[in-house]
């Protein structure tokens, strides 16, 4: 897994801390930041923290310089999460230069004090080799220290080490445990490994049906890769009966969040009139979308339904308007 895959940090508990403050009255939520900036002291690493959360999520004008130097305030009080957080503001350059060896350093330090997310962090870094030496031996020891502490990503991290055998003999029994942990807590990705896992029978006995389960609970929670494999199962008829009307329902859910690979699926089913009705002039447009969202693959099927396209047809549909309307 790259460095890419990093958790950006989400865990905001400013609501509970703010309120603490707040007063019922119109102008509460304005009382209660005026509070917290006047109450930020070294001393007070609470205050400080639940402040910067204000200045990132935008409750007040968004400031990531001043939350970063509140975050600071904390981190140097010893605050996990801050620590965590003032990371990722270096990860990702965001109120400090970028730097990944900073980023390293929170995250280790938040690690250290057993946050699961930033335990996970620092193994991702460590495998990237981004802010520390390239070490997957490393990476491994931070990814099992995450997963004990029930972090799904990194359960899903410890588990793809052990699957490729990357700084560990491979084991795909250890690598199935890990990922099926991950999969259990509704990460997506987890529950499409565990898909390919058991659809391909990949150091597991296959079991199709059991494989299309886990995909369907990854579809269900807005995974485009996910919802584009299930369409293309019912369109090809593998695993699933042949059912049109269902691919198209899940290319079409694929296609609305611009997964451009589910553009192209939804694509192809407009192209034939399949499971929604035949229409070249959408088929075009979402073809078109997708090659120029970077999926290259959409070029000659563009280029193909050009040759069976009336002259009235092609006018329309590369004529500049609004994006291609695709159906709810």
């Amino acid at each position: 897994m790259s460095a890419s895959r990093i958790i950006v940090f989400g865990a905001i508990i400013a609501v509970a801390l703010i309120s603490a403050y707040a007063q019922k009255s119109d102008s509460a939520p304005a009382i209660a930041f005026a509070t917290l900036r006047t109450s930020v002291t070294p001393d007070d690493p609470a205050a400080a923290y639940a402040l910067a959360n204000r200045y990132m999520s935008g409750g007040v004008a968004q400031d990531y310089v001043r939350a970063a130097q509140l975050f600071r305030i904390a981190a140097d009080r010893g605050m996990a999460s801050a620590e965590l957080a003032l990371g990722n503001l270096y990860q990702q350059g965001l109120g400090v230069p970028r730097d990944d060896a900073q980023a390293v350093k929170y995250f280790r330090m938040a690690a250290e004090q057993g946050e699961g997310i930033a335990a996970n962090n620092v193994g991702a870094m460590c495998e990237a080799g981004r802010g520390t030496s390239k070490d997957v031996k490393e990476a491994l020891r931070w990814y099992r220290y995450a997963a004990d502490r029930g972090n799904a990503e990194g359960q899903l991290n410890l588990g793809a080490l052990y699957f490729f055998g990357r700084g560990v003999r491979r084991d795909y029994g250890i690598a199935r445990k890990w990922i099926h942990q991950a999969a259990e807590q509704g990460h997506a990705v987890a529950q499409i490994a565990i898909f390919e896992m058991y659809f391909l029978g990949k150091g597991v006995e296959k079991d199709t049906g059991y494989a299309i389960v886990w995909l369907r609970k990854a579809a269900d929670q807005g995974s485009g890769p996910a919802q584009v494999a299930l369409s293309r199962l019912y369109s090809s008829g593998t695993g699933v009966p042949v059912n049109y009307h269902e691919a198209a329902h899940w290319a079409q859910h694929a296609a609305q969040q611009r997964d451009h690979a589910g553009e192209a699926a939804l694509a192809s089913l407009y192209e034939q009139g399949k499971g929604v009705p035949l229409n070249y002039i959408k088929a075009y447009r979402l073809y078109k979308s997708s090659f120029d969202g970077g999926n290259k693959q959409s070029k000659a099927s563009m280029e193909n339904l050009l040759r069976i396209m009336t002259p009235r047809q092609i006018a329309e549909a590369i004529s500049s308007g609004p994006d291609p309307e695709i159906p709810e």
